[in-house]
């Protein structure tokens, strides 16, 4: 990340980083959007 960018999110990837910290929310959010992606990029790929 560059260094401009950790004063607006100075706690993104740090050495605490562990799965109690993460949000079941953002992941079903991310985890979702792969789900529903995964069928374009498997039709790009197969071109």
């Amino acid at each position: 990340m560059p260094e401009d960018a950790k004063r607006y999110f100075p706690f993104w990837h740090t050495k605490d980083d562990d799965m109690s910290r993460v949000s079941a929310d953002s992941l079903a959010i991310a985890g979702n959007l792969v789900l529903e992606a995964l069928p374009a990029i498997e039709k790009d790929l197969l071109k």
